[in-house]
């Protein structure tokens, strides 16, 4: 059994790792740029390149944005279980901030520099409560490229799912 684990949107590998799996064998789907005018499933698929055709008994833990992501996997390729934190089954348990960001169109303003700059207003609502966690969050997100964190918030907060993968 394969374990793969996909970060959260502004996320790195780094959040999973105070997380022991014991002896299983574990990867993470790092982020990648988006190319212009992405749709999510083209990017689901390009994040998949690595993971082995033949390989099945795969289990998918997606953290918030992650979790979209791994949904769309299940949709794309063969799974045997989707593991969800901190994330949404389909569309209708969207926040209403988040639909507001899309209609609005908010995720423009999104930046790295931007959330680091921020962290300090709406981190402790996001679990980001200490130094080290806000410290550790603007590590990883500053990793990340405005081109990326904008296509990012703009599928997720856009994202269109109303039913749930097998």
């Amino acid at each position: 059994m394969k374990i793969y684990l996909i970060p959260g949107l502004g996320y790195t590998k780094r959040i999973f790792e105070k997380i022991s799996f014991g002896d299983l064998s574990v990867s993470f789907l790092d982020w990648l740029d988006p190319n212009p005018n992405e749709s999510l499933s083209h990017y689901t698929k390009r994040l998949l390149v690595d993971v082995p055709e033949n390989e099945e008994d795969i289990i998918v833990i997606g953290h918030s944005f992650g979790g979209i992501i791994a949904q769309e996997i299940a949709k794309a390729k063969r799974i045997k279980k989707v593991i969800l934190l901190s994330s949404i089954k389909s569309s209708r348990e969207m926040p209403l901030s988040f639909k507001m960001v899309h209609h609005l169109k908010l995720y423009r303003l999104f930046t790295r520099e931007f959330s680091i700059k921020t962290v300090q207003f709406w981190g402790d609502a996001h679990g980001f409560q200490s130094k080290e966690d806000k410290a550790l969050f603007k590590e990883m997100v500053s990793q990340q490229s405005n081109l990326y964190l904008q296509w990012a918030l703009q599928n997720l907060s856009g994202w269109k799912e109303s039913s749930i993968p097998q």
